[in-house]
């Protein structure tokens, strides 16, 4: 039987010597208990351990509680993200808005290829500019949960002005005339919507080692969006 492939974002202790893991697949976010996967020594311990790509075959719980792992196979470890701290630090927090929100996330394929693609891009890249992927996830994971900004034209009255800039209260660009308390614009913005807008397979390394970094204001202005919009620091 084929594995099913899924990314392991969570992970909690259950009873003495067993886990909880709860994994993105592409059609679905599962919880599964691993048994005996806190025994270094176990065949299950890799098999449970967050930011892991696996592939897996469980059964049915008797009892109607977690469907239980039979079988797995380790895919990928991600060993260059989890050996600098800087790398680990982004993705353990896109890790956990995928564990905070999958229960708002209906397109798990697209959420699936969006994580597997993040993931891969910051563990293989050498740029410098490789923050940027840290940008793409969490400004399309807006999209994926519905409220992503609108970055075509004025977001009150649809006006395609040469001089709009990006209103986190109105959730996109505005133009002068709607524009209502403070908005950004500058060269920045401009980053961030080819980083929202391109397809994935558009945005590699060589792309975006030729961006200018503003990972640092791009990754300011989204933070405050998320705070307006779901009340959470990122």
């Amino acid at each position: 039987m084929e594995l099913i492939e899924g990314i392991v974002v969570n992970t909690n202790k259950y009873q003495e010597s067993s886990k909880i893991i709860y994994v993105l697949t592409k059609n679905e976010f599962k919880s599964l208990l691993v048994k005996s996967s806190l025994n270094y020594n176990s065949k299950n311990f890799a098999y449970s351990q967050e930011l892991t790509k696996i592939g897996f075959l469980c059964t049915e719980s008797n009892k109607n509680t977690f469907d239980i792992m039979k079988s797995g196979m380790v895919y990928e470890t991600y060993k260059n993200i989890k050996d600098n701290y800087e790398k680990l630090l982004i993705v353990s927090k896109i890790l956990n808005l995928v564990y905070r929100y999958h229960e708002h996330i209906t397109d798990f394929s697209n959420i699936y290829n969006l994580l597997d693609y993040t993931n891969n891009g910051i563990n293989n890249s050498n740029i410098t500019n490789y923050k940027y992927y840290d940008i793409i996830f969490k400004s399309k994971f807006l999209y994926l949960l519905g409220s992503g900004p609108n970055f075509n034209g004025c977001t009150v009255c649809d006006k395609k002005d040469a001089h709009l800039s990006f209103s986190i209260q109105n959730g996109g660009l505005v133009c002068p005339k709607c524009r209502e308390g403070y908005t950004y614009s500058g060269e920045f913005v401009e980053v961030l919507k080819i980083l929202y807008l391109g397809k994935i397979y558009i945005l590699n390394d060589d792309l975006l080692n030729e961006l200018p970094d503003y990972y640092s204001l791009i990754n300011d202005l989204l933070s405050k969006y998320y705070y307006h919009y779901y009340s959470i620091r990122i």
